[in-house]
């Protein structure tokens, strides 16, 4: 018997006793396209390569994200804040510049910091003076 023949004979022995174990793989891939918790000046790189790696994908984030000032921009090469109607992340690590612009419509700020949360289809937005740019379209 080759592996996917003995795999559907697996799957259909075991879906009349335990129907929720055919459903445990979708389940547990969805939070590869999630991303939580704080971003600050240290940690940006997350955010911006976790946006990187999803171009043309619908990814989930509930963020906390500390603001940047020019001078973190120049001591730490990192910018959170709003800009009309946008709000723009930047981060550089190494040589890389990622900046990630999300519609104002879907920040909030609370105690200072600003709040993005959502489903968002992530878009590249091309490349200016060596920085990639992605933007966060609400999905």
């Amino acid at each position: 018997m080759n592996r996917l023949a003995f795999a559907l004979a697996a799957g259909l022995l075991t879906a009349s006793a335990t129907p929720a174990l055919l459903l445990a793989p979708a389940v547990a891939a969805a939070p590869a396209d999630t991303l939580t918790g704080t971003i600050n000046a240290q940690n940006a790189g997350r955010l911006t390569g976790f946006i990187a790696d999803r171009v043309d994908k619908v990814v989930t984030v509930k963020l906390t994200i500390a603001p940047g000032t020019p001078a973190d921009f120049k001591a730490r090469n990192y910018m959170a804040e709003a800009s009309g109607d946008l709000f723009i992340v930047f981060k550089q690590v190494g040589d890389d510049k990622i900046q990630v612009g999300a519609p104002m419509t879907s920040v909030r700020k609370a105690g200072g910091a600003f709040m993005l949360e959502g489903r968002f289809k992530v878009e590249y937005a091309g490349m200016g003076q060596g920085t990639m740019a992605y933007v966060l379209r609400p999905a």
